[in-house]
């Protein structure tokens, strides 16, 4: 008899787990196609780990299933260097940093992990506000560089010079 009521606690805990990643799965699948809540806290720093303040960010939230395709937020970091972005992915943020005596830094932040069942929960994407650090590189020495174009077809043909 306690073989028995041993073996029915392992059924039912198994069949308990497979119906809560079923579950899981679906509310994934639901996410990747349609889009879930997303929020990541950016911590824009310098080279030497201190604050950015005023850096103009643009995050993009791609989503097919909106009218224009994707969702942004865009702003300024605060005096400690964050910015939040706030949107509804698929997947994932691509983002934007610039400011006067930067380099444009861009990156992004994948939401979507694959093989993790705690990736979507209550139609929010897991973790809720991550801090994100990204590092703007200062601009300290810049050399300038020159490019030249030349057209060749317009070269052969003041030549008088045919292909063939």
């Amino acid at each position: 008899m306690k073989r028995f009521a041993f073996t029915l606690i392992i059924f039912v805990a198994s069949w308990l787990g497979m119906a809560h990643l079923q579950a899981a799965s679906s509310e994934i699948e639901n996410a990747k196609s349609y889009g879930a809540k997303g929020q990541v806290t950016l911590h824009v720093v310098d080279s030497t780990g201190n604050d950015v303040t005023g850096a103009a960010v643009l995050a993009g939230f791609y989503n097919p299933t909106e009218q224009s395709g994707s969702t942004s937020s865009s702003g300024l970091t605060d005096k400690n260097g964050l910015f939040t972005a706030t949107g509804k992915p698929t997947g994932d943020m691509q983002y934007q940093i610039t400011k006067e005596g930067y380099y444009k830094t861009e990156g992004s932040y994948w939401f979507y992990r694959q093989n993790d069942p705690s990736v979507v929960k209550d139609g929010r994407w897991q973790p809720w506000n991550p801090t994100n650090t990204v590092v703007l590189k200062e601009i300290r020495k810049p050399v300038p560089m020159f490019a030249k174009y030349i057209d060749f077809i317009t070269e052969i043909s003041h030549k008088g010079l045919t292909a063939g």
